[in-house]
């Protein structure tokens, strides 16, 4: 996905969060063969540097690479080459690297990682070293994750013991107070984990009746990637092959999970209806360039945009669940911001970019530190569900990425 090419440029203004991100880079580095899951033959960089997330995370490793770019192009480098390991080693990107996430993986970002290393180096040798992987990876998804209607959904495969396990660990957390010990319910919330959105509102708790509209983005702009790496390197059938995948995913999209204004959804398959529900999982059609509707846009925006940011989800009844209002995510803002770009609406993404750069100033002249999410209605710390980690990862990530950005 990035660069959005309009950088070029480079920042001299002494920044607080800048300054602390760039000194503590190092400090989210693990060697890779630490602890008890899988080793990772390269250095790796986690979530947070204290207690909490403190191995490997698929889709956190995707945003923390887009400031690593900046800052530290062979750490970058290095994540990319650990998702690689993963594919060869296992068949697919876990959610991370401790056993009891091997049931389950996270959004597939690691193509557009690639692509994004490729963007800024144009490194040939880089996409022939990953082509074969990222084509596993891709038919992991077409094989485990597919339905009936040629779409895809997040879904996992957990033993008997790792849904006792779960259930316990949503009664515990609070999520679902009125949680019942019936195993098709508890995947679903396995399926919403592998989403990387463990909770929201997106599904009335059924998950598993649903395609995704972020999910089957991710796909189609993998595809397309597959199509222009194949391309390159000089796999002609390739291209044309997943080139007629893409289009056939884009008809699919359109016909199923857009609605009559231009703007996106999740479908739910099961009940041939589509949720009318607004969560910024409705950008990823305009980040990986399914449509270019800026009015679709703008009105996607409308229902999420919030006095210091962008909310997860828009504003409902129902409260409490993280991946929802009033909570800001900095994958999210991501996703916002370059849907904005793609459709040419600047300004907007302008406003979105400063927004949230400010959030993060704010709280961080407050606590010296970085944090998961944050509350865009009020500008603070969110502790929906759990008490927001200090984080480095995702939200030094996008930090970087969008400070560089004029």
């Amino acid at each position: 996905m990035p660069p959005t090419k309009n950088r070029g440029h480079k920042h001299n203004i002494m920044n607080p969060v800048n300054d602390y991100i760039k000194k503590n880079w190092k400090n989210t580095v693990r060697t890779g063969k630490e602890g008890i899951g899988k080793k990772l033959p390269y250095p790796v960089t986690v979530p947070c540097m204290k207690e909490g997330f403190t191995c490997f995370f698929y889709w956190d490793t995707y945003f923390t690479n887009l400031g690593l770019m900046i800052d530290n192009e062979e750490q970058a480098t290095w994540n990319v080459e650990n998702m690689r390991s993963f594919v060869e080693d296992m068949g697919f990107i876990p959610n991370g690297n401790l056993p009891v996430m091997f049931n389950r993986s996270q959004p597939p970002l690691y193509p557009h990682a690639v692509m994004d290393l490729y963007e800024k180096t144009k490194d040939v040798e880089l996409l022939k070293r990953h082509y074969s992987a990222i084509k596993s990876e891709y038919y992991f998804w077409m094989k485990n994750r597919s339905t009936a209607i040629g779409l895809n959904q997040y879904n996992s495969n957990p033993t008997d013991k790792e849904i006792e396990d779960f259930y316990v660990e949503l009664k515990e957390r609070g999520a679902f107070p009125s949680l019942k010990k019936e195993r098709a319910e508890i995947l679903g919330y396995f399926a919403e984990a592998e989403s990387g959105w463990d909770f929201c509102y997106r599904y009335d708790e059924s998950a598993l009746n649903y395609v995704q509209i972020d999910l089957n983005s991710i796909l189609y702009g993998t595809e397309k990637a597959i199509s222009k790496i194949a391309g390159i390197i000089g796999e002609s059938e390739d291209a044309r092959l997943f080139e007629g995948l893409s289009q056939k995913r884009k008809g699919l999209i359109n016909a199923l999970m857009r609605a009559d204004d231009g703007t996106y959804h999740d479908y739910d398959f099961v009940n041939k209806k589509m949720s009318p529900y607004y969560s910024c999982a409705s950008f990823t059609p305009f980040v990986f360039n399914l449509s270019d509707d800026a009015e679709a846009c703008k009105k996607t925006l409308e229902k999420l945009e919030q006095p210091h940011g962008i909310s997860a989800g828009e504003r409902i009844e129902k409260t409490g669940l993280q991946w929802a209002y009033p909570n800001m995510w900095p994958p999210l803002v991501y996703f916002a911001y370059m849907a904005l770009r793609a459709v040419g609406l600047n300004e907007d993404a302008d406003r979105i970019r400063k927004k949230y750069l400010a959030v993060v100033d704010s709280v961080f002249e407050k606590t010296n530190d970085l944090w998961e999410k944050f509350n865009c209605s009020n500008g603070t710390v969110s502790n929906s569900e759990y008490s927001s980690p200090s984080m480095m990862g995702w939200t030094a990530g996008v930090y970087r990425y969008l400070f560089e950005e004029k």
